[in-house]
């Protein structure tokens, strides 16, 4: 069972997440103002397990074209797809390391900006 309350850094600034949901092999964590949350999920599918982890910010921002302003929500997941036997958590943690270490701020620009 993960800590409780969960945080994340964003901006240099630390966010505490507190659990507000939970049921099965889900749980929810989101800020006291509703701003930042995060989802961890688990599902069984035949015979591999999805694990996701998503972390959410809300802004209210203006549209551009009517300026009126609304509430929009970004959302960021990590997905692990895995069968249920064959790879050890080593492996599991040395591929999630692999790919953190790739999203830099670089390239995270450049998936912002829809290249591929």
């Amino acid at each position: 069972m993960l800590t409780d309350p969960q945080s994340i850094t964003v901006n240099g600034s630390a966010k505490s997440l507190p659990k507000v949901e939970t049921g099965g092999r889900r749980s929810v964590y989101a800020s006291a103002d509703q701003k930042f949350g995060m989802m961890i999920s688990h599902q069984d599918q035949k015979d591999r397990v999805r694990s996701v982890m998503k972390v959410t910010q809300v802004e209210i921002v203006a549209d551009p074209i009517t300026a009126i302003n609304d509430s929009e929500t970004l959302g960021i997941s990590v997905i692990w797809d895995k069968p249920k036997f064959g790879f050890t958590v080593a492996q599991i943690q040395q591929l999630t390391a692999a790919v953190v270490a790739k999203l830099t701020d670089s390239l995270v620009a450049q998936i912002a900006g829809q290249e591929s």
